[in-house]
Parts: C-alpha cells; sequence; structure tokens
C-alpha cells in the first residue's frame, strides 16, 4: 500500500500544480516585493514581531535570539505562546527575504498549503479527482483564513490551513492500520499547528480528531479497535515530544503568562441562523455594528449548495473505494454532527460548551467563540465535496441515470458525458467565486511614514544610545525593533508576567519612557501635566508641533541604587535616588556592564529587563543572585570600590531540556519509520537458516 495507492504519479503531479496555481492566484495581492507594503491590520506587526526579531537579529549578529527586548520590558523570543520561530513556513521566508516581504511570501505558501491538505484529506477520503480538487479549492478560498489575515491575525488565519492535514492524517492512521507514515504525519502536522503562534486551533483540532476516533473506534459488531486508539494516542505522544521544545518552558512558565481574559458570560453573538446563512453568502445579515471578521465564513455559493444538495436526488452510489462500506456514512453523518456543534459552539448556543465553560476555567482562555464559525466552515467544504463526488460516481461513472438515459439516448446524446461536463463546469465556477474573495478582504497595507520619519530621526541623533519610545500605536512595532528602539505600550490581551519582586515591591515596568510621539494638541496637553515637554530638536510633521516629547525625570535603562534607599522608596521610585550607568554592551539576548560598586554602602544594580525565568547573572566571571526588582533584573553589589563586570544572560535550561526531548523525538519518529525491528527479524532468520544448513 503506498501513499497513492490508485491515482497515477503524473495525474497526481497535474493535480497539485493546478492547486499551487490557484493557491498563487488567490494570494496574488502577496505578490510584491516592495518591503513598504506589508501586512494590513492593527496589531499585524505586534503579531508577526517574533518574524521581524529573528530576521533582523540573524542578519545583524548571526543568530536566533531566545529574547525579545524591544517589546513592553521584553518577552521570550522562542517559548512565547505568540511566537512562530520554529515554524518554517511562517518563519523561513523571513529569514530569507526580511520580514516585510516574508511574510507575504508566508501567506502565499499557507494558501497553497490549505490547498495541498484539502487534497490529500480528499485522496484519504477515497474522493474522486473531481471531489479532492473541489476540496482543495474550497479550502484555499473560504474567507475565515484570509478575513483573519486582513485584519492583522495572522496566526489566527493561518493555523487554520492546518485542518485538512490534521483530519487527512487520522484518517490515514484509520484506513492504513499497518502503516507507521500516518502516525508521524499527525504529530508533526500537530507540532506545527502549535509552533505556529497561537493555540486556538489547537483544541478544535483535538476535538476533530476525538471526532474520527469515536466514530470508527467499533468495528462490526461494535468490537473495539484497541490498536486504533493505542496509534492514535501514540501520535499524541510523538507530538508532545516534537513540540517538547517550546511545550515544556511555557507550561512550565505559564504562571508567567497573563492578561488574556477568560470568555465574558455577558458576551452577545448573531444567531446560529444569522451566522449559518454568512458560509453560502458574501452579503453580510448581521447589524455592522455587530461586524467581525470571525463571521466573514463563505465557503460555499448558495446557488452551488442548492444545486448539489437539493435539486439533484439523494443518489447514493456503491463505491467500492473502501474495505468498510460504512466509512462514507459515517464520514457524512460526523460532517453534519461537527458542523451543528461548531456553529452553536460559536454562536454561544451549545448546551454542552456552556455547561463546560461555566465549569472549566482554562477553557474560558478560548472566548470570541465566533472563531469557532471556521472549523464548521472547513466541515461544509468537506460535505460538498463528498456530495460532488457521488454525483460524480452515480451520474458518470456507474451510470445511474434511470429514464434520464433513455430520453437522451434517443437524441443520440451520451448523457453521462453531459451531466459530467455540467458537474465540472459549475464546481469550476463555484470554487474560482470562493477563491476570489481573497480579492475583496485586502490584505496589506503600506507603512506609516509619519512615524518612521520621527523614529529614524531619534535613532540618528543617538546612535548607540538605549533609548524607549511610548508609540501612537503599535501597527509600526516593526519599526521600532529594527530600529532596536523599545516599543513599552503593548496594549493587548496577552502579557509577559515578571517573577514577584524580591527587591522593592512596586512594579518598575510602568515607569515612563523618556520619549513619547504626539501629533495631536489634546494628547501633548494630556502628557504636559505628566512630566513631558515638547522636544525641539525632532523634526516639525503637519507644520505643526515636533513630533517627539520627552521627559528628563526617568530612570535609565541601567542603573544603581543604595540597598537601603530602595527598601525606603515609595512609589514612583525617585529619579534622584539612583545612578545612570552608561558603559556596557548589549545584545538582544545578553547584557554586559562594568559597574564600580560603593566604598561604604551596598547598591544594587538594575537593568531594565524583565524579570522572567530563564535569566542569570554573573559577577566578574561567577554566578550570582539574580534579583527581581520591582519585576526588572538585577544584582546586588558588594561594598567596596572596585569595578565588576556583570553580565545578564537569558539562557532558560527549560528550553533545552525541551530541544534535547524534541531532538530525541524526531529521531525516535525517523527509526519508527525506518522498522529497524525488521532489520532483526530478518537478521534472526538468518541465522537460524544458518544454523539448520550445518
Amino acid at each position: 500500500m503506498t501513499l497513492l495507492p490508485s491515482l497515477a504519479l503524473r495525474r497526481a503531479i497535474l493535480e497539485l500544480i493546478l492547486i499551487v496555481a490557484v493557491g498563487l492566484y488567490a494570494t496574488k495581492l502577496f505578490a510584491n516585493d516592495n518591503p513598504t507594503i506589508v501586512l494590513s491590520g492593527l496589531e499585524s506587526q505586534w503579531l508577526t514581531s517574533s518574524a521581524y526579531l529573528a530576521a533582523d537579529t540573524l542578519h545583524n549578529e548571526g543568530y536566533l535570539p531566545r529574547w525579545q527586548p524591544w517589546l513592553g520590558h521584553g518577552e521570550p523570543a522562542i517559548d512565547n505562546p505568540f511566537s512562530f520561530t520554529l515554524n518554517p513556513i511562517s518563519m523561513l521566508p523571513s529569514l530569507i527575504v526580511g520580514a516585510e516581504n516574508g511574510i507575504k511570501i508566508s501567506v502565499m505558501l499557507y494558501a497553497v498549503f490549505a490547498g495541498i491538505g484539502g487534497w490529500l484529506l480528499g485522496r484519504m477520503l477515497g474522493l474522486g479527482v473531481i471531489g479532492r480538487l473541489l476540496l482543495a479549492l474550497l479550502l484555499i478560498g473560504r474567507s475565515n483564513m484570509h478575513a483573519e489575515i486582513s485584519e492583522g491575525y495572522f496566526q489566527l488565519g493561518v493555523t487554520q490551513a492546518y485542518f485538512g492535514w490534521v483530519v487527512a492524517a487520522t484518517l490515514a492512521i484509520i484506513r492504513f492500520p499497518q502503516r507507521r507514515y500516518p502516525v508521524v504525519l499527525l504529530a508533526i502536522v500537530l507540532t506545527l499547528l502549535f509552533w505556529a503562534g497561537n493555540i486556538y486551533y489547537t483544541l478544535p483540532s483535538l476535538l476533530m480528531i476525538a471526532a474520527l476516533v469515536i466514530a470508527f473506534m467499533f468495528k462490526r459488531r461494535w468490537q473495539l479497535d484497541l490498536m486504533l486508539l493505542r496509534r492514535v494516542a501514540f501520535a499524541g505522544v510523538l507530538t508532545v515530544g516534537l513540540a517538547a521544545v517550546t511545550l515544556i518552558p511555557i507550561f512550565a512558565n505559564r504562571a508567567y503568562i497573563g492578561g488574556h481574559p477568560d470568555e465574558s458570560p455577558t458576551a452577545v453573538y448573531e444567531t446560529p441562523f444569522t451566522a449559518a446563512a454568512q458560509f453560502f453568502t458574501t452579503t453580510r445579515y448581521y447589524p455592522v455594528t455587530t461586524w467581525h471578521q470571525n463571521y466573514d465564513s463563505f465557503v460555499l455559493p448558495l446557488w452551488f449548495a442548492a444545486l448539489i444538495f437539493v435539486l439533484f436526488p439523494p443518489i447514493s452510489p456503491k463505491l467500492q473505494r473502501f474495505s468498510d462500506p460504512s466509512v462514507q456514512r459515517r464520514m457524512l453523518a460526523l460532517a453534519i454532527l461537527l458542523i451543528l456543534f461548531f456553529l452553536l459552539w460559536g454562536t454561544g448556543t451549545n448546551p454542552i460548551m456552556k455547561w463546560i465553560y461555566a465549569n472549566l476555567p482554562l477553557i474560558g482562555q478560548w472566548r470570541v467563540l465566533s472563531r469557532m464559525l471556521t472549523v464548521s466552515a472547513f466541515w461544509i467544504a468537506v460535505l460538498a465535496a463528498l456530495r460532488v463526488d457521488a454525483l460524480w460516481q452515480a451520474l458518470v461513472i456507474h451510470r445511474r441515470l434511470n429514464g434520464w438515459g433513455a430520453r437522451f439516448a434517443r437524441r443520440n446524446v451520451k448523457p453521462h458525458l453531459v451531466l459530467g461536463a455540467a458537474l465540472i463546469g459549475v464546481c469550476a465556477l463555484a470554487s474560482k467565486q470562493v477563491v476570489e474573495t481573497w480579492f475583496s478582504t485586502g490584505g496589506t497595507a503600506g507603512i506609516d511614514f509619519t512615524t518612521q520619519i520621527c523614529v529614524d530621526w531619534l535613532r540618528r541623533s543617538y546612535p548607540d544610545q538605549p533609548l524607549a519610545v511610548f508609540g501612537r500605536d503599535y501597527y509600526s512595532v516593526a519599526l521600532y525593533i529594527q530600529r532596536e528602539i523599545r516599543f513599552p505600550n503593548i496594549n493587548a490581551d496577552f502579557r509577559v508576567l515578571p517573577i514577584t519582586p524580591t527587591i522593592y515591591p512596586y512594579d518598575l515596568t510602568l515607569a515612563p519612557p523618556e520619549y513619547l510621539i504626539s501629533f495631536k494638541d489634546d494628547e501633548q496637553s494630556f502628557w504636559f501635566m505628566r512630566g513631558y515637554r515638547l522636544f525641539r530638536p525632532s523634526p516639525v510633521l503637519f507644520g505643526r508641533a515636533p513630533c517627539l516629547m520627552r521627559n528628563a525625570d526617568t530612570l535609565s535603562y541601567a542603573f544603581t541604587i543604595g540597598r537601603e534607599a530602595l527598601a525606603r522608596a515609595d512609589e514612583p521610585l525617585p529619579v534622584l535616588l539612583t545612578t545612570p550607568i552608561t558603559s556596557f554592551a548589549r545584545q538582544t539576548d545578553a547584557i554586559g556592564l562594568i559597574v564600580t560598586g560603593d566604598p561604604y554602602i551596598e547598591r544594587v544594580l538594575v537593568v531594565q529587563e524583565l524579570a522572567y525565568p530563564g535569566w542569570r547573572a554573573t559577577m566578574d566571571g561567577l554566578p550570582a543572585q539574580l534579583e527581581s526588582v520591582g519585576g526588572l533584573i538585577g544584582v546586588r553589589l558588594p561594598q567596596g570600590g572596585i569595578p565588576h563586570r556583570v553580565l545578564f544572560v537569558y539562557d532558560p535550561p527549560l528550553l533545552k531540556l525541551g530541544g534535547a526531548v524534541t531532538l530525541a523525538t524526531a529521531l525516535a519518529c525517523a527509526l519508527y519509520l525506518l522498522q529497524p525491528e525488521r532489520w532483526l527479524d530478518q537478521e534472526n532468520r538468518r541465522r537460524k537458516t544458518g544454523g539448520n544448513q550445518h
């Protein structure tokens, strides 16, 4: 049994070429190499900041960073729930051509990836060429994916491309119980899904796997298929092992990841009927005031759905593609159940999920329930492909035309050819209508040149100084990362929390930055009352005031303060008590300083990087006790007026441990696929044969 047991290699290549061509056609808006045209959406550059940081650091310093120092007061760059550093589809193009164009290439790759996943799923469903190509094109074009991407939610959009692969791999485990590649394929796909930078669609994927297992775990006469359970469980174990490099540190440090609220019990969603209507039209049937990109769920034109599900009779051909004829019936029932389950979940009316949300606190993190509608849209595409394949088999292959055939025959017309051509035509037209919805959502936008003028001037004026700027919004986050300027005001539903302070109990991460950008008079008045003044040397934009404001009474990036003075200080920390440190070297995940102690008192060295598990400190080459000073990293300097070499390095041991587990699991997967026990069996038989000859 091969991966393509009944499909000629040449035909498979032609089908895949068509899918690739359609995927590239759908995403042609992203096919430009203009670095000033980037992904649209307010949060897009923040959500894709891992690509900007990795590409910039690899180009400038020659390695992939472990710490992101330019957002907030820093956060992990790899072991971060929103990072996709380890996902090759999301990250590799950015590492090669830069993040501005690399992200656009990744979007194009994911459209193709979604289509190939649909094609592979069609193969595992036993669909003919028309059914599997229809499924591939519908999964490329369905609106949920590109609606999320166009709004800037890169991770939420691209993770939907894994649905087809997840279901296909699970079906391969079911269909080919003696083959090992499906087990490893499922583990790899789930790992890449986890590494794609958002865990939201990991839960629906696991639920789909569970539903498939339940649907097929019983053989005839209700015999339990224990082998299926063991193989799926083994795939789960391999997934945990492959994902361990980030899974272990993220799970271990989950207490330091916060700011993401649970689903609100008062949230209001559209009715199931309104949400369901959006699967079949691009016309919005919900109020503009409640619009959200998650309701853009168009996957099947209404005319096409009516044609294949209503106008044609319920023909069910005798398929010979499965050893168990109940497979197709189970898949049809499962698709309908999952469409309804996720439709009711996505509209807040699923009684099962209501009970779960009320009684299991962790599930509340899967908020914005309308995002679950994308799973219903996926299964509608599967249902349509199953139906079209059944029609093709009945009308064209088996020619079950009843009285139609005789009437056509009198006119010397071959009805199966006419109906086959018509079915191909309507499938092509419906697919085209769905695929071309990519063009209506946009997805790219120009960069903010006004912010760039201001930020570039500041970096040119102070080329070696650590800078922090409170920005107008975080649409231009990439600009700050590339200019190595800290952007402290990420006002999003996610933040990294510091280690509980060991010295100074107040939150130093709330200390104001030295600079801020403001173009409006009312904003400038607001900041004037908080100690900021117009920074006259900065560029004047829009013929008004200088674009920058400066607060001279702010903490330096690195400073020392007396231990006793720090213990007595209130909030905010008085800047006059601190001594700025200007002699230091800085990389993305390491800071080296030369600091002279005080001959009379013990002082504390503080660096404005978030105190997070994984930071370690050395002093004069020896390990030093890392302190959390108001949530920032620091060390105590021994009393005495001598200089000390202090080094802070973000080098999380759990990331290394997870990396070792990932490598070991990858090796185990390779050995599992090679089936080394066959070599041992052959060697044992050879020895026995040799012994018998003697």
